[in-house]
């Protein structure tokens, strides 16, 4: 449910003056007055433009990450391959284009043999060259180290009822974000929540922090509710924080038609656009008032 949150905001009283002769009055003003009421605090100031410029590029990145995991899938699927050659697999971006890496970890989760190596193409993004290793190449470096980062946080999250993609992210300073995010399960319904983000140490052994990016899942379809109606936009509330998450733009980016989402936190409304950028549209208090039914599916 999202929170409302009301002030109760009061004029400071006047002083009152303390003579000879007045203290009785004096006590009795007091009494009847009270103690001044506290300074309303200041509103919340809006994230930076910065902040959420960083939240767009790593939705972005989930986004292409995603996007190449399944073209790669189905380029190596179709050679039918023996099920043990793949057992897990990584992306790691390469300059603007990205390679993906499928093979079988070892026991000890210290080497992943690379059976199938799919590098998407310089020339065109949409085509994906396939490599098959035999025998499998013996990699020790990052796609080990994001093999474990993936093992570690699935073992975290617990078993769920549903089908989960990982996304690895290598930051600059060499630690990873991984992402755990609900598979789409169905053609144009486009699943959103219930996801949630790890900081895993560069070695892929260590939990540094862990990220519940919304509570529930919402699985909606692209196509407007009602025969000959338009989908315009899509809505949800926020409630773990005051700010769009990473997925959010994923959401956005992913889904089809391409249309912009409106995201309700307690203090602001945000509008993802569709290339991913998120602009602040105001404060809720502002644009909704008090009114909670008006903010849309709680998340």
């Amino acid at each position: 449910m999202f929170r409302i949150f009301s002030f109760l905001h009061r004029s400071a009283l006047p002083t009152i003056t303390v003579a000879v002769g007045l203290f009785a009055s004096t006590l009795q003003a007091h009494a009847q007055a009270g103690a001044a009421a506290p300074a309303a605090p200041a509103p919340k100031a809006p994230p930076t433009a910065d902040s959420l410029a960083a939240i767009t590029q790593r939705g972005l990145l989930i986004w292409q990450y995603d996007y190449v995991a399944t073209a790669a899938t189905d380029s190596v699927m179709a050679r039918r391959p023996a099920p043990e050659l793949l057992q897990g697999y990584v992306a790691r971006r390469r300059g603007d284009r990205w390679d993906v890496a499928f093979g079988r970890p070892s026991a000890g989760r210290d080497t992943f043999y690379v059976t199938f190596e799919v590098r998407q193409q310089e020339n065109d993004p949409d085509a994906f060259e396939v490599a098959p290793l035999s025998p499998a190449r013996a990699d020790t470096g990052y796609y080990a180290r994001a093999m474990r980062a993936i093992a570690l946080a699935t073992a975290d999250f617990g078993r769920q009822n549903r089908p989960y993609n990982p996304v690895v992210l290598e930051r600059p300073n060499g630690l990873l974000w991984v992402y755990l995010i609900p598979a789409q399960l169905r053609v144009g319904v486009y699943p959103l929540g219930a996801d949630v983000r790890y900081l895993v140490t560069a070695d892929g052994k260590s939990i540094l922090a862990k990220r519940r990016l919304h509570n529930e899942l919402l699985e909606r379809g692209g196509t407007p509710p009602r025969a000959g109606a338009t989908l315009e936009a899509g809505m949800h509330t926020a409630v773990l924080d005051d700010i769009p998450e990473d997925t959010d733009v994923f959401h956005v980016l992913a889904r089809q038609p391409e249309v912009p989402e409106y995201i309700v936190t307690e203090s602001f409304i945000y509008r993802v656009e569709t290339n991913g950028q998120i602009r602040v549209g105001g404060r809720r208090k502002d644009l909704l008032g008090g009114d909670s039914t008006k903010a849309g599916v709680k998340h």
